[in-house]
């Protein structure tokens, strides 16, 4: 587990510390460094970094001490969640000062925690170049068996999580396999050196490969188009290969914890590996490791009782009683869970999730129609405690763990979806049109923070906050012909939530479970971008689940536009291409649809087109094995034609220099850039090409945010980018694009699609916006859509459907 890992490496650099102060000093400085080292101990970070650093200024230390006790804060700064300041204490101090010394403990010790924060950044790539096989191979040369197996045990976290953001099945395997073998022989060198921590942290760490490696490949035959049957087999042989190794480790990691002594450390990892039992019984539900998680929690429970250890005692309680839960014992669920919450009064990043807890043990705790209701409504006033818990420390939580993805999907997803949930099902029974409209109300307000959260945690920042302008303006903004649409996928049905003009609340539920409807999704994905018209029944039956419960509320009040914000496998697909087989429309013939991360992330002005600026950029010419886009060039010749106040760069014009400059040198309402990009799993291999070089999501947000205008550009419009086959994630990126660049729109694609497509379809978007200065930008994009729909050479979805308008629609 990532958190015992970087606790056993706290303890181990200030080992290294303390061992390096047997020197002579006086005893005044001794009691200096000796107070920093308790106060680091205890956890008290701030006050060690403060006591390291006025030893460092009032006593004479040697080199060899400074050096450590710059290793000791950068440490210090990381466990507070400081880690551009720890990481340039490491680089910029530590390591050239090591370096002169030539003192390889040092050195190899900085380049490994160097790795860790990097890692810890959401950096994984970055992170691997400070574990190279040189500085391995000289950490072997080096004969410190323990600095070794710390640097084995971090490389093997690095590979761990690169497996998670791999695309293709064969480089998941590549990464599990090298992150296996390191963390092996890192607990074999623990092992011979007697380090009973460190070889239960490196076990550990190879169970949640075994757990990742499945997981990632199970996730990955859902959205992959092609290579099926490969990766069938692949699953089949890698679930042969771990399942008896997990066992096996299992019972190793049992052995060992019960040597530790009957202290702290003993209750932690007797918890912690019940928590790893837990999740492998989750995964493959086999009862060998539901009796194990049991058995080791139990167990914890009662030795973090001994200990009189209140945080240990708070996760026992609430992981016994989830297992309890799980048995129906729901009684005694109920009590452990209460005991957890009691116990986590002073531990809010603890408390919302037995809180969230609680309400799921009410929300299942259902035998007749009348108790439904009571403990619905018990569990929307537990889930209410667990929000108000969890809103204010989401940020911290998700931009102090290595891991954040696995945080966000495993315990703060579930608080918003379980209170969703809740509301949605109170709001199907009540009769009360008052309190429907306020459970309904509730719902969606809870899917909006649900949506802020998702992108802070993959864009790794606070910068996502709230920009609407409140619930006064939503009407105004609507106008009497626009609908909110909220599709909320939930494991066992499909909710579907209209907010209308005039503050009116519909609500339509679905018997889809998610599974099912992740499948046809994919298919639909998958054979519209084949071509052939394989397509249409997916088509329809998305129709049917998602538009025609809602086809007679939508004629009702004369909507003409959607807005939509969707969620999981949803985003992958262009819903204007949703198939009526009543009347053979697309959704797009009826409704204009605009794509929104949430209301409350989007600006919702009206677009101002007099006097329009536009900067045009394209890359015609193959860049980085990139194929050439031959129609770009016509491409921004066609829109050149369209505006006078344009300035345009081509091909070798188009570099990152002179696409600054030419923001810096005045403010465009439009920028349009003809060339290939790609949204991944990571935002921080997202990019768009540009002349020698790419432009990266970060370096497009810095050049659109600093520019002495301080002028917001309308539209960003990506002509020729396209997200990872499939993948929820990288589309969650692409949906957020507008909002990363800081711009009030953006228009982008899901895949690739025919040059000459897009050129036409641009051409028509701003000659309608130009033509018209009434037309908002959704209509004016619907109606580019739909006279290609017309051309009887372009009428294919895959032609015009990737295309996403996403952010403020008006």
């Amino acid at each position: 587990m990532m958190i015992k890992t970087q606790s056993y490496f706290l303890r181990f650099f200030l080992c290294v510390f303390i061992l390096s102060f047997h020197k002579a000093i006086t005893a005044e400085d001794g009691q200096l460094l000796q107070q920093a080292q308790q106060a680091f101990q205890r956890g008290a970070f701030q006050q060690a970094i403060e006591s390291w650093e006025t030893a460092q200024h009032q006593t004479d230390l040697t080199a060899e001490q400074q050096v450590n006790i710059l290793i000791s804060s950068a440490i210090a700064y990381q466990a507070l969640g400081n880690y551009q300041v720890a990481r340039t204490i490491l680089h910029d101090q530590a390591l050239p000062l090591a370096k002169q010394l030539d003192t390889q403990d040092s050195q190899l010790l900085i380049h490994s925690h160097l790795s860790d924060i990097l890692l810890a950044q959401q950096r994984p790539q970055e992170a691997e170049t400070y574990l190279s096989d040189d500085i391995i191979e000289l950490a072997r040369k080096n004969n410190n068996p323990l600095i070794l197996a710390h640097i084995l045990n971090n490389r093997g976290n690095v590979r761990s999580i690169l497996q998670i953001y791999a695309e293709r099945h064969d480089h998941v395997h590549k990464f599990y396999a090298k992150a296996v073998q390191d963390y092996a022989e890192a607990a074999q060198l623990a092992q011979r050196d007697g380090d009973k921590l460190l070889q239960i942290s490196a076990l550990n760490n190879q169970l949640q490969a075994h757990l990742r490696v499945n997981q990632k490949l199970a996730s990955l035959l859902l959205s992959i188009e092609f290579g099926k049957s490969r990766l069938k087999k692949l699953i089949k042989k890698v679930k042969a290969e771990t399942s008896g190794k997990i066992i096996t480790t299992l019972n190793t990691l049992e052995t060992l914890i019960h040597q530790l002594p009957t202290d702290y450390d003993q209750a932690f990892q007797l918890l912690g590996l019940g928590q790893q039992a837990w999740r492998f019984y989750e995964y493959f539900a086999d009862e060998t490791y539901f009796n194990l998680a049991y058995e080791l929690v139990f167990e914890a429970r009662q030795l973090a009782a001994q200990n009189q250890d209140n945080a240990l005692r708070a996760q026992a309680n609430g992981l016994l009683g989830k297992i309890y839960a799980h048995q129906h014992r729901y009684q005694e669920a109920q009590q452990l869970t209460q005991q957890a919450i009691f116990l986590s009064q002073d531990k809010p990043e603890q408390l919302f999730r037995w809180e969230s807890q609680l309400g799921n043990i009410f929300q299942t705790q259902v035998e007749t129609q009348t108790q439904k209701l009571i403990y619905l409504k018990k569990a929307e006033k537990t889930y209410q405690q667990a929000f108000e818990h969890l809103e204010p420390i989401q940020t911290e939580l998700l931009t102090r763990r290595r891991n954040s993805q696995e945080l966000f999907y495993q315990q703060i997803r579930p608080v918003y979806f379980g209170f969703a949930d809740v509301l949605l099902q109170q709001a199907q029974q009540t009769t009360s049109e008052v309190e429907k409209k306020r459970l309904l109300k509730s719902a969606i307000d809870r899917i909006e923070v649900l949506k802020k959260g998702e992108l802070q945690e993959y864009f790794q920042g606070d910068c996502l906050l709230p920009i609407s302008s409140g619930e006064a303006d939503l009407d105004q903004l609507l106008g009497q012909n626009t609908a909110l649409f909220y599709p909320i996928l939930l494991e066992n049905r499909l909710e579907l939530l209209l907010r209308l003009p005039g503050n009116i609340f519909h609500q339509e539920t679905q018997p889809v479970a998610l599974q099912t409807l992740k499948g046809t999704v994919h298919e639909f994905r998958r054979q519209m971008k084949k071509g052939g018209y394989a397509y249409e029944d997916h088509a329809e039956q998305l129709y049917d689940w998602l538009i025609a419960p809602l086809q007679v509320s939508l004629n009702k009040q004369g909507i003409d536009t959607l807005i939509i914000v969707p969620d999981g496998p949803l985003r992958t697909v262009p819903l204007t291409a949703l198939r009526n087989k009543v009347t053979g429309h697309f959704l797009i013939q009826d409704f204009a649809v605009a794509t929104i991360p949430g209301f409350n992330l989007t600006d919702p002005r009206r677009f101002s087109k007099p006097q329009l600026h536009v900067l045009l950029n394209g890359l015609s010419v193959e860049v980085e094995g990139f194929s050439p886009l031959t129609n770009a060039k016509k491409e921004i010749e066609n829109l050149e034609k369209i505006f006078i106040n344009k300035k345009t760069l081509l091909n070798e014009q188009f570099t990152l220099d002179t696409f600054q400059q030419a923001l810096h040198s005045q403010p465009y309402s439009i920028i349009h850039i003809a060339s290939h990009g790609q949204f991944k799993r990571n935002p921080k291999d997202t990019f768009l090409l540009v002349h020698g070089d790419r432009l990266t999501m970060d370096k497009l947000e810095n050049y659109l945010n600093t520019g002495e205008h301080g002028e917001q550009a309308e539209l960003l419009t990506l002509s020729a980018c396209q997200t990872a086959v499939g993948d929820e994630r990288a589309a969650l990126g692409l949906a957020g694009v507008a909002i990363k660049a800081g711009v009030q729109s953006a228009i982008a694609s899901l895949w690739s699609v025919d040059d000459e497509a897009t050129s036409e379809l641009m051409t028509l978007f701003y000659q309608n916006l130009s033509n018209n200065p009434a037309l908002s930008k959704v209509k004016a994009f619907q109606q580019s859509q739909q006279t290609l729909i017309a051309d009887e050479y372009f009428e294919h979805p895959k032609y015009w459907a990737p295309f996403l308008l996403i952010g403020n629609w008006l």
